[in-house]
């Protein structure tokens, strides 16, 4: 059978590398970080009330579009996507949201509300993203900002989601 598209004989484009297994660290991590970015837009779409929320998520995914545009490209055509400034930024807000409820909240069960459970998956796949994003770095694929912006996202999406169901409790 002649295949018909690019993609059937498993192997996919990426400029920065030409035609890659689609099986390659590099694919899965782009794959990944598309799968964070969905279900963010879902929580973003499930947090009308939380408009300060939206415009964070907003701006992370603004941030993953670059990580991965970066990956796609090459690091030569786009070096330091993501830089200590997003990472200061990053990790401002989630102490501004999470000093709000310190002491409130020693373990947190999802599913107080749709829109803290929906930032709660996004917070798991993140964690999903970083475990590769491990990988990635010790491999020396992908910049250590990136990590570490990875890392702190995850921490921010807690405090975000432990604010929403908070709130949702007004």
């Amino acid at each position: 059978m002649k295949s018909e598209h690019r993609g059937d004989d498993g192997y996919t484009d990426l400029p920065s590398m030409g035609r890659v297994p689609k099986y390659h660290l590099l694919i899965e991590f782009l794959g990944e970080i598309d799968e964070l970015n969905s279900y963010l837009g879902l929580a973003k779409s499930m947090c009308k009330d939380l408009k300060d929320v939206q415009q964070i998520i907003q701006q992370v995914q603004g941030d993953l579009s670059r990580i991965c545009r970066s990956i796609a490209i090459g690091r030569s055509a786009e070096p330091n996507v993501i830089n200590v400034t997003d990472v200061n930024r990053i990790e401002k807000l989630t102490k501004d949201y999470w000093y709000r409820y310190e002491g409130k909240f020693r373990f947190v069960t999802p599913g107080d509300d749709v829109c803290s459970s929906t930032i709660h998956i996004a917070r798991t796949v993140c964690r999903r993203v970083e475990r590769l994003a491990a990988k990635l770095l010790h491999d020396n694929m992908i910049s250590k900002e990136e990590y570490v912006y990875l890392n702190r996202l995850s921490d921010l999406l807690f405090a975000l989601a432990v604010h929403a169901a908070h709130t949702s409790k007004k």
